[in-house]
Parts: structure tokens; sequence; C-alpha cells
């Protein structure tokens, strides 16, 4: 959907503290899960006039796809990988537990 910005003012900012990165953890049965971080890049800050009821500053943020890394997971999501290995390789990088 886009956003009208026809009457948006271009601000100008900095990143304040370390890059903006948010971990998770995926619950995927009981106990067992993986965490992710997800990392957003901003490109831009645009200011959109005011909030109605409070009158606080309106602000729309253009960031890039996040970047999402998988940090760790449990074993037991574990699956053969498709690749089976070639006559040299073995069990190597294979997926093989």
């Amino acid at each position: 959907m886009a956003v009208d910005l026809s009457d948006a003012e271009l601000m100008e900012f900095e990143v304040q503290g370390k890059e903006a990165m948010v971990r998770i953890r995926v619950m995927d049965g009981k106990d067992s899960g993986a965490v992710l971080e997800i990392r957003w890049t901003i490109n831009n800050v645009w200011r959109k006039g005011n909030d109605p009821n409070t009158g606080a500053p309106n602000y729309i943020i253009n960031s890039a796809n996040p970047n999402v890394r998988l940090v760790s997971f449990d074993k037991k999501l574990r699956r053969a990988g498709l690749r089976q290995p070639g006559p040299s390789e073995g069990t190597k990088g294979a997926g093989v537990a």
C-alpha cells in the first residue's frame, strides 16, 4: 500500500546505540524451538503531520527488507538434507546426523 508523501517532510536521522536488531525465540513444540535474529536497515524517515487525538508527530519509516539469521535451533528440528553426497564426499555436509 503506497503512502502519499507529498506533504511529508524528509527528516535527517542518526542511529543511536547498536544496530536495530531483534532476537526472537520461535516455539516449535513444548520445549524445542529456534532463535532468530532480525535486523532492519532504515533508509528514510518522513514526518507526516500530527496525530489528531494526541498531537504527537507521525513518522513514516522506510526500511530495507529485514535480514534474518538462524542463530540456534533444537536438534530435534533437523531433517536430512536434500543434497546427496558425491562419491568422494561420503556423508560430510550431506545433512546426515
